[in-house]
């Protein structure tokens, strides 16, 4: 069991058990791309208020970043999510 500090406010997080299962795997996945979409539209919504050209640049940078990285997890999560519907089919 690991324990993972979740944005929640919990007393130390929750326990979650490592998973190896494509569904877990999609799940966990699924729950970081939610969290770096959230993140992205709070870099979004500061971009859009901040008027120095020079600092508004590097966001762009960071949001590019970004949108790499959450593109990177939706692909896993609809990997995992293929692979967990295509094993389910087969029993």
């Amino acid at each position: 069991m690991c324990k993972i500090i979740t944005p929640d406010g919990g007393e130390g997080g929750h326990i979650h058990p490592h998973v190896d299962e494509p569904i877990g795997v999609a799940e966990l996945v699924r729950d970081s791309l939610v969290q770096e979409l959230t993140s992205m539209a709070d870099l979004m919504a500061h971009w859009h208020m901040i008027d120095d050209p020079e600092v508004k640049h590097l966001l762009m940078h960071t949001i590019e970043a970004k949108r790499g990285v959450i593109g990177s997890l939706y692909r896993t999560m609809r990997e995992k999510e293929d692979q967990a519907l295509k094993d389910g089919h087969t029993h």
